[in-house]
């Protein structure tokens, strides 16, 4: 049995990196802690770019059309550092694709902000003097957006619970809030892993080479959300990891 799923999980990665390129983008903005470039809008993958001079964003349909360009107002003093939660009714119920743009002062004190715009480069809301956000659901399918604010006392940190009234399909809930971002690929030595979201469980990471030999197994911690792991001792090539039903590959320089 051992034996056959050795197989299987063979012909998996030989069918997995038979990938065609459809398109090449290029965008600007720091490349964390969401790199995933995509969201959904009525069960159709859309992608954006960021244009960090001149605060824009452009949207692309599942064909690679621009089909969108907004261009954003900050404040004086402020530039555009991310794009999160691209969504169509997390924060109105209007259709209208949303997202929270994550800008920081370019001066001390380097004060961040995150905003909520819509396709109409309307600003819905502001988050101020936020460092770090969590999108979480409760049993009752309600959503909740909890910000956290750091103060002058490094013991302490504020924050606050946000009451969202939109929703997400299950697709745009996966895309959102499972996705694991892999850094540096390709890697020389260390290649981290971030956005785990173990909810609560113990998990293992297993690396196996192209050929499907396992090359490191490496427990995961209940309360794990980033591991570094030490690859400076693999040859050259290309590697698949795993962790439980999710797996991606990256390149070992």
């Amino acid at each position: 049995m051992k034996k056959k799923l050795f197989y299987l999980f063979i012909i998996f990665v030989s069918i997995s990196f038979g990938q065609t390129l459809e398109n090449t983008y290029t965008t600007s903005g720091y490349i964390e802690p969401e790199p995933n470039y995509s969201f959904i809008v009525n069960s159709t993958i859309n992608y954006y770019t960021l244009d960090w001079i001149n605060n824009q964003i452009k949207l692309y349909d599942s064909s690679h059309n621009l089909f969108k360009s907004i261009t954003i107002t900050l404040e004086n003093g402020f530039e555009m550092k991310q794009l999160h939660l691209p969504t169509d009714k997390l924060f109105n119920a209007d259709s209208k694709i949303e997202f929270m743009i994550e800008s920081r002062q370019t001066a001390s004190p380097y004060q961040t902000n995150f905003k909520v715009f819509n396709e109409d480069g309307n600003n819905i809301f502001t988050f101020s003097n936020v460092s770090n956000y969590k999108l979480s659901k409760n049993p009752n399918n309600e959503y909740k957006l909890i910000t956290s604010e750091s103060t002058l006392n490094s013991d302490e940190v504020i924050y606050k619970v946000y009451s969202l009234s939109g929703i997400l399909s299950i697709n745009q809930e996966h895309i959102l809030n499972k996705s694991i971002f892999q850094f540096p690929n390709p890697t020389f030595e260390t290649f981290n892993l971030r956005n785990l979201k173990n909810n609560g469980k113990e998990n293992i990471l297993e690396i196996f080479s192209i050929q499907g030999k396992k090359v490191i197994s490496k427990k995961i911690g209940q309360n794990k959300n980033e591991i570094s792991v030490n690859v400076s001792h693999l040859s050259k090539g290309i590697y698949i990891y795993k962790i439980g039903e999710l797996s991606n590959k990256f390149v070992k320089e």
